[in-house]
């Protein structure tokens, strides 16, 4: 969870979920930009990449 992009010119706070270390395009399961708080389930074996966010926080 994270309470949603950090400030700059364009605040933009984009995640993705990958079905592999990779990095690659091919290897997103999902993600998305958002202006606000929001929250991702990470399913084991995936790994989680973001970018321009305010901390994460892990929830539940």
């Amino acid at each position: 969870m994270t309470a949603g992009p950090e400030d700059g010119l364009i605040p933009n706070c984009y995640w993705a979920r990958h079905k592999d270390a990779s990095g690659e395009f091919s290897s997103i399961v999902a993600n998305g930009n958002v202006q606000g708080q929001t929250r991702v389930t990470v399913r084991k074996g995936e790994y989680l990449e973001v970018k321009g966010c305010l901390p994460w926080k892990k929830a539940g």
